[in-house]
């Protein structure tokens, strides 16, 4: 499998040739991988052979994190993609990134590995308990307690966002 990087738009999209259209025709496929402040996309557009005009690109969802791939097999090109989403665990974020070239990913995608690693730092430890029916008082010491944690949890994900953007110069 080889990773591809920096194919971000239409213009400079991988091309892959003898794509089928239907059941006789052969045409032409764009890949890339677009990224924003919403994450990255994997994107696609297929070229019409009856009027040698490009369809409209079709869009994956958003992901914190996304490389595309391309796979070799019996002859045929296969272009796919690994992400990292926003559920992913410490261990899934070590491992993506001992595969990829971090350096090579747009600057957006490095700092939603931060983001990542920040938001599982701030989990760390945080225990989930359900309440039936609670009486009014526990109700409001529930309350309270939440907005306690929820401002703890904030600061402690913004301090590791802020270093990790510091220690791989991202800022």
């Amino acid at each position: 499998m080889n990773y591809i990087y920096n194919k971000d738009s239409f213009e400079n999209s991988v091309e892959v040739d003898n794509y089928p259209w239907g059941f006789r025709l052969k045409t032409k496929k764009r890949y890339w991988v677009e990224t924003n402040k919403k994450g990255s996309r994997f994107m696609s557009c297929t070229l019409n052979p009856k009027n040698n005009q490009w369809c409209k690109p079709k869009a994956s969802i958003y992901e914190p994190v996304m490389v595309m791939t391309s796979e070799e097999k019996e002859g045929k090109t296969f272009i796919s993609y690994i992400q990292l989403d926003m559920y992913c665990d410490n261990k899934t974020i070590v491992q993506f990134t001992k595969k990829i070239d971090v350096d090579k990913l747009p600057l957006q995608s490095q700092k939603n590995i931060c983001l990542l690693k920040s938001k599982n730092y701030a989990w760390e430890g945080v225990e989930v308990k359900f309440v039936c029916n609670p009486s009014p008082e526990e109700s409001k010491k529930m309350d309270e307690n939440k907005a306690k944690v929820e401002k703890y949890m904030i600061a402690k994900a913004n301090n590791a966002y802020s270093a990790c953007l510091t220690k791989n110069n991202l800022n």
